[in-house]
């Protein structure tokens, strides 16, 4: 059987892949999608951080082990998350601690009135 020329669907650069082919029965399979390791990565990467399963903070740790030198050359998309990813300044961990702890402080805060508010309600409807 024939390989297939293949496109990879992060850099777009053209390689020769077969899943039936014996030549190529000890490559992985991932690579019917993709022409490198660095190109699967980037994708788990970006798809990862698009999908709110890792951090902004996480994602350019992980980009920064990769020559994105080329990137010039990967689909729009990848470029557009790369480009967001890499010219964000990092969080720190005590400005999202302090945004969860004041969210909290907010919460507790309105169901502490809504709490007391049943209360004086069910008070005053039990005097006579």
């Amino acid at each position: 059987m024939d390989a297939k020329m293949r496109i990879c669907v992060v850099c777009g650069k053209q390689y020769e892949y077969c899943n039936k082919c014996r030549k190529y029965e000890n490559l992985p399979l991932w690579m019917f999608t993709f022409c490198s390791e660095r190109c699967k990565s980037v994708y788990n990467i970006t798809s990862n951080y698009e999908d709110k399963r890792i951090s902004i903070d996480e994602a350019k740790e992980q980009l920064n082990k990769f020559d994105l030198s080329d990137k010039d050359s990967f689909g729009d998309s990848y470029k557009k998350a790369i480009t967001s990813i890499i010219n964000t300044k990092n969080q720190t961990k005590k400005s999202i601690k302090k945004s969860i702890h004041e969210d909290t402080k907010t919460d507790d805060k309105a169901v502490k009135k809504d709490i007391i508010a049943d209360v004086k309600k069910e008070t005053k409807s039990n005097v006579e």
